[in-house]
């Protein structure tokens, strides 16, 4: 097994000598096969938690799991590790990641999830997820709102219904789908043959209706 070994050599007389040279030894026992990748959803929604497990069969030592998250190193506050010694010796790893979704988890609505497996330089394998971000659409008639002014959204153009005033203020519900390239912090958004209006996005729920599609508030303020 693992340890301190030693080879000593002597020699006849006359003329006895002695050497001996020592070092250490690692006996490894990979895992047996790949390991496994649980619990990622196939669609996930803004705002949802992302929770995936992977697993790696006994190995001595234990093998070294790590995650990444579309091309790159998943962070560290995201991730954590277990691992239980079974009564053979062998050590049963396993790595646990967790996170908010968020827009940018899902570069063109897509999340590549992948957990590695390694052991020096012995034994490597990786396994490989994907889910989608689901986008809520609104059908025709939820809201009976004429629309005033066409908004730009990050290059993509869509209407814009306003709610009645309030104090010189008007409000309108932004359907998801116009907001899913948008960060959770609140941001002017240009708005196009309107220069006499100033719009202020702020990326929290405003209600959810009986067919699950969620609004932003938006305020408009009239120049």
């Amino acid at each position: 097994m693992s340890g301190q070994y030693g080879c000593e050599v002597s020699t006849d007389s006359p003329f006895i000598r002695t050497f001996y040279v020592s070092g250490h030894m690692e006996v490894v026992e990979p895992p047996n096969g790949r390991p496994e990748l649980s619990g990622l959803k196939a669609r996930y929604s803004l705002g949802d938690i992302v929770h995936a497990n992977c697993a790696s069969a006994g190995s001595r030592p234990a093998v070294n799991l790590t995650w990444v998250m579309n091309g790159k190193s998943a962070p560290k506050k995201h991730v954590k590790i277990f691992r239980e010694v079974t009564d053979t010796d062998l050590v049963i790893s396993t790595s646990a990641i967790k996170f908010q979704a968020r827009v940018a988890h899902f570069p063109q609505g897509r999340l590549k999830l992948q957990c590695t497996a390694s052991l020096h330089n012995l034994y490597w394998q990786t396994v490989e997820k994907n889910a989608t971000l689901q986008r809520h659409t609104v059908t025709e008639g939820q809201f009976d709102l004429a629309p005033v002014a066409d908004v730009t959204l990050n290059e993509k153009t869509t209407d814009v219904d306003f709610l009645p005033s309030r104090e010189g203020m008007q409000t309108s519900a932004i359907p998801t789908r116009f907001l899913t390239d948008l960060g959770p912090e609140t941001m002017q958004v240009p708005t196009s043959g309107q220069p006499n209006l100033k719009i202020e996005v702020f990326m929290q729920p405003l209600l959810m209706n009986i067919v699950g599609s969620y609004y932003f508030i938006a305020t408009i303020q009239i120049l």
